[in-house]
């Protein structure tokens, strides 16, 4: 059997193989039975499946270096991910950013990866607007079964967003991001035929962060986002539509200014799941990260613990960076500690940003 799949189709196409019949639709929400990730990459809360899980995913190797934590950390250019408020104290007019991540190459999968790119442009002193585009590529479905071929075009989900952000005085900002998902998965068999459904979903998030300095070297971060509030994802019917994976997070940072060429950042960030009908059954996740600079360099680590609701995954994540006036590159790698073997292991990620102007 040779199969090119993803972790949020795998369960899927399991049961297309194996139904033995010539035409199949899915229960998406079959698909779930307790408060757990399932096979699918589906994450279930009450019950309650949870699509476009890619929303989640840390698309930037800077953050994925520090234990997937963004809440807090110094403004950059893929802030819009994690909190829009802070690009209202970026440090540059514009700004520019390309993320890539390869999937599941630890499962021997070799056409699944992530595509991230940002932009953000500062209107004035205290205005400043993003734009990204996160786009999932899924591969293409090609499976063997007792030498009947199943076809599928590519498989893909993306995510386009716009934000606008606001200095409230010197020490507070507010952002409002505005995203369209579109998704498109596999729901069925016709003959050899796979068939896709596609889903779209209009969504928003909230921001608001906190800066100050508490000595002349100590400076504090506070923040807080909601993200991917919006409508449910309708691959059939209504009835079986999936709800967004909506989060809340705070997070905190300190930044130690040691001398004029290095630097430390610790920070915590604290996630989430919202969902209106199962909210007690929604665990908290935790990140924590370091980052020393000196020079031009950058060393990160982090860990990551999510409770099982939320997917159960277990990280210890290690990054580098080379920082030049106007551009820097950098790199980051996961290692997960859960005893079987997860999707997300061993992940490399590559960043490339660009920044122009003094804000």
């Amino acid at each position: 059997m040779k199969n090119t799949i993803t972790a949020s189709t795998f369960f899927i196409i399991f049961l297309l193989l194996f139904s033995g019949t010539s035409s199949a639709q899915i229960d998406l929400t079959s698909l779930c039975s307790d408060d757990h990730i399932q096979l699918t990459g589906q994450i279930c809360i009450a019950n309650t499946p949870i699509a476009a899980p890619f929303l989640r995913i840390t698309p930037d190797a800077r953050h994925a270096g520090m234990g997937d934590v963004g809440i807090s950390t110094n403004p950059d250019d893929n802030t819009l991910h994690f909190n829009s408020s802070k690009l209202g104290f970026a440090e540059h007019k514009y700004g520019f950013s390309a993320n890539y991540t390869p999937l599941l190459r630890d499962l021997g999968v070799n056409d699944v990866h992530l595509f991230y790119f940002t932009n953000y442009l500062r209107l004035d002193d205290k205005q400043v607007i993003g734009f990204g585009v996160r786009y999932l590529d899924l591969g293409r479905v090609l499976i063997s079964d007792t030498g009947s071929i199943l076809r599928g075009g590519k498989i893909y989900e993306y995510e386009t967003a716009v934000s606008y952000n606001r200095k409230l005085g010197g020490k507070l900002a507010v952002g409002l991001t505005a995203k369209y998902i579109y998704s498109q998965l596999p729901i069925g068999q016709s003959g050899t035929i796979l068939m896709t459904a596609d889903a779209q979903a209009i969504a928003g998030d909230l921001s608001l962060t906190y800066k100050t300095s508490l000595t002349n070297v100590l400076e504090l971060t506070v923040g807080s986002a909601l993200t991917n509030l919006g409508s449910k994802m309708v691959y059939v019917d209504e009835v079986k539509a999936a709800h967004l994976p909506t989060n809340f997070g705070i997070g905190s940072g300190i930044k130690w200014a040691i001398n004029h060429e290095q630097s430390l950042h610790l920070a915590l960030d604290i996630n989430r799941f919202v969902q209106r009908l199962s909210s007690d059954f929604a665990k908290n996740t935790y990140s924590v990260g370091a980052e020393y600079r000196y020079k031009r360099l950058a060393a990160r680590i982090g860990h990551l613990n999510e409770h099982k609701t939320q997917g159960g995954i277990k990280t210890l994540t290690y990054g580098v960076g080379f920082n030049r006036k106007f551009a820097s590159l950098n790199l980051s790698y996961l290692h997960t500690l859960n005893r079987y073997r997860h999707p997300l292991n061993k992940i490399l990620r590559m960043s490339l940003a660009l920044n122009f102007g003094e804000a």
